[in-house]
């Protein structure tokens, strides 16, 4: 007899004592109103500091263009040189005044913490997705900063480079790849909703365990009984 491997796809819910079903915001662990919390602490604490790779790229986006010149052998007009300089070190202050401004001034998760006391929400899964709603919103805002910072001080070096004697345009070179620091290391705003997501997940990962399983048209009582992989879902 051919031992045949079949998968069993086999769901299971669980049901709470009190008869009702389980939802993935209560859940996961740490919860919404948990993280938001703990992240409102390490928020006070960190102040400034949230929004430093986009502090640090348009830094050097400032300081590539104020070191920016056309040299008297180079085919750029002493015009269009002294406009690259000045919308890159437009640019490049712009960015940092807002990156410090956000980082200073704007607190999302302290801010949360306290609508979430003042709610006066008593029911768990309703202040759970609220918690949520408040984590997906700094979320939604550091991605719109982190793009919008990382694409204008691209091009704005880009177009820096395109005017500077050959001498300088390698600095604004080098400032075009620093603008891609924010995508690299991505501010807490947006990891900690990717988190939380992906601990949601979680929550409905697969379990594969061996079963015996008989094989399809045949009895136990006829011996016909194969090695089977079992998929539990959990839901």
């Amino acid at each position: 007899m051919k031992n045949t491997l079949f998968i069993a796809l086999c769901l299971f819910s669980k049901v709470l004592l009190a008869n009702q079903l389980t939802y993935p915001e209560l859940q996961v662990q740490p919860k919404a109103t948990d993280r938001i919390r703990m992240e409102a602490q390490k928020e006070r604490a960190s102040g400034w500091k949230v929004h430093l790779p986009v502090m640090a790229s348009s830094a050097m986006t400032l300081a590539a263009a104020s070191m920016s010149q056309a040299g008297p052998t180079d085919k750029v007009s002493s015009e269009d040189a002294s406009l690259a300089k000045n919308v890159g070190m437009g640019v490049g202050a712009g960015w940092l005044i807002t990156s410090y401004l956000l980082s200073s001034l704007y607190d999302p998760y302290s801010n949360a913490e306290i609508a979430l006391r003042t709610s006066g929400q008593q029911d768990p899964l309703a202040r759970e997705r609220l918690a949520e709603e408040h984590l997906r919103s700094a979320h939604d805002l550091g991605v719109r900063v982190m793009w919008l910072s990382a694409i204008s001080q691209f091009f704005t070096n880009a177009y820096v480079a395109s005017k500077s004697s050959r001498n300088t345009s390698y600095i604004a070179g080098i400032a075009a790849v620093t603008s891609f620091a924010p995508v690299l290391f991505k501010s807490n705003w947006i990891s900690t909703w990717e988190y939380h997501q992906e601990y949601k997940k979680k929550i409905y990962g697969p379990i594969a365990m061996p079963i015996m399983m008989t094989v399809p048209g045949t009895h136990v009582a006829q011996g016909s009984v194969t090695p089977g992989l079992g998929l539990f879902l959990s839901f």
